[in-house]
């Protein structure tokens, strides 16, 4: 029994990475659990000596003159055959024969400190993982559920819930997977890790891995914008003035980029430098499309960006894709229109010369609007009250003319 101790407790030191002084304590915890069942109503103290394998245990008898509960007393005749100067109202540690350990209290042992290595594996396990939150992990896809896919990652097993998956991904039992872990929760006995395909930051590890530049800090990555499995911009910035951000991203013929964007299948990917100034920024997150004028409300987060016909759908992107990232990035409202919708849906009230009770006559008569005043003309706008024929002109000269004056 002694030599099986030692032995397994080196063993268990060594394959578990459990501290010794932590295995002690789980012996001599199990060992009291086992003595207090055997010795009950009494109250038992073990200690063991991991060098030597003895086990030694003890039971606290309070000193009294008569004894009513064996258990717990000790006549003081018996006391001071073990302590020569014990007195009544002394607490003594009563050593008990050598425990003959049969099988059943062996069994019960080996349980009990399997039950506590168990729960020392998982501590370990819980906080190595816990450290790693905000990290990547590759595993092998274990088992596969309607809303959820299960990665053995060695130590544990993590969760892909439905919701964290790309769309167009399929996966099979046995197929490596790379995930993002989102977060590492302590579950009842288990330790439960979310992974996820989806969180914007899986995009930033996988070009930590693909970039050395970023990795070491000379490439920031400062914003992302990402609809996973579709389409991601993103804004980077050089702390190096000589060092291209967007080129070194992208690669040698774009081997950089596209190995990030394999490993999400296919999921296109802009990449634009970042810049402090809004309008610039605006501007660039709007690429591949060329915009002709911004208009800007910094106190509202809001521009009205003016393109050409011609680069009209390309601004706004496939089902509004690539203005949608582009609010996302910059943090700003954005309404795309060509000079034409945008001079159509302007308010008269920005017509020089329109006051309060002008711009109350023109609604009622439902002119509100650049494309209203053109429709009506000469004729229609000199019907309402307070325009005449020379005000009238003035007013659609302006429109016509649509010039901004006042907003370049």
């Amino acid at each position: 029994m002694k030599n099986l101790l030692i032995e397994s407790l080196a063993q268990i030191e060594k394959s578990k990475g459990i501290s010794r002084n932590i295995l002690i304590e789980m012996i001599e915890e199990s060992l009291l659990s086992v003595c207090k069942k055997r010795y009950e109503g009494a109250e038992v103290k073990v200690s063991f000596n991991p060098d030597k394998g003895d086990l030694i245990v003890f039971i606290l008898k309070n000193v009294v003159a008569k004894v009513e509960d064996s258990r717990k007393e000790i006549i003081l005749k018996d006391a001071r055959n073990i302590k020569k100067d014990a007195e009544i109202g002394d607490t003594l540690e009563v050593s008990q024969p050598t425990l003959d350990f049969s099988r059943i209290i062996a069994q019960a042992v080996k349980q009990v400190v399997t039950q506590r290595i168990r729960e020392a594996e998982r501590d370990i396990v819980f906080k190595e993982f816990k450290e790693r939150e905000g990290d990547i992990a590759m595993g092998l896809v274990r088992k596969i559920e309607e809303d959820a896919i299960f990665v053995d990652l060695g130590k544990t097993e993590a969760v892909l819930p439905e919701e964290e998956q790309l769309k167009r991904e399929r996966y099979r039992v046995g197929d490596r997977i790379k995930a993002y872990i989102v977060n590492v929760k302590d579950v009842g006995r288990t330790t439960r890790v979310i992974l996820s395909r989806t969180h914007p930051q899986l995009l930033k590890k996988l070009f930590e891995i693909e970039v050395p530049e970023i990795a070491e800090g000379l490439i920031k990555i400062e914003r992302i914008a990402r609809e996973p499995g579709e389409r991601t911009k993103m804004a980077v910035l050089s702390t190096k003035k000589e060092l291209d951000p967007v080129g070194t991203c992208i690669g040698v013929r774009g081997s950089r980029i596209r190995s990030v964007m394999n490993e999400l299948e296919g999921e296109k990917i802009d990449i634009i430098p970042f810049s402090d100034n809004y309008e610039e920024f605006i501007l660039l997150s709007l690429s591949p499309a060329k915009v002709k004028r911004l208009i800007v409300d910094e106190e509202k987060k809001s521009s009205t960006v003016i393109v050409d016909k011609d680069q009209l759908s390309l601004a706004i992107g496939r089902d509004g894709q690539n203005v949608r990232l582009a609010a996302k990035l910059t943090g700003f409202k954005l309404d795309v229109r060509t000079e034409e919708q945008y001079w159509e849906e302007r308010d008269v009230a920005s017509i020089p010369g329109v006051g309060d009770m002008l711009i109350k006559e023109l609604k009622k008569v439902r002119i509100r609007s650049f494309g209203d005043v053109a429709r009506k003309g000469i004729e229609g706008l000199t019907e309402v009250k307070g325009i005449g024929k020379v005000k009238a002109q003035t007013i659609l000269d302006y429109v016509k003319n649509r010039e901004i004056k006042d907003e370049k």
